[in-house]
């Protein structure tokens, strides 16, 4: 076997249960913003032009590209999208940025769902 077959070899995994994980560190993230960093529902309801989709679009970037700058040679895409105050941007790891993306998607979600139910969407 060459170096690049064995590259490909892959081990094993159990895939339903990765898959479990993942949507239990998205829910668990969801509440721990909703019950220690207090975005409940009220606070998610006063963003209706789409800041918590933008948040999430800076969380997923993969890390390679966290530090491009396109309009502004200062300034990393993330930061420029960043619909909040900078200081409450995280530098997480790639993961964690995605179950925060997650998580603020779910918000998004669970924002325009309230708004269907109040005839405003």
């Amino acid at each position: 076997m060459n170096n690049s077959d064995q590259k490909n070899e892959t081990r094993p995994v159990d895939a339903d249960r990765i898959r479990k994980q993942v949507i239990v560190d998205v829910v668990r993230e969801r509440l721990r913003q909703v019950t220690e960093l207090g975005f409940d529902a009220e606070v998610d309801d006063d963003h209706t032009n789409g800041e918590l989709a933008l948040a999430a679009i800076c969380y997923a970037v993969p890390a390679a590209y966290r530090r491009l700058r396109i309009a502004d040679p200062a300034q990393p895409i993330t930061l420029a999208l960043w619909p909040f105050s900078l200081s409450e941007i995280k530098d997480v790891a790639e993961t964690d940025g995605l179950i925060n993306a997650a998580a603020l998607l779910v918000a998004e979600i669970e924002r325009h769902y309230r708004a269907k139910e109040r005839g405003h969407e």
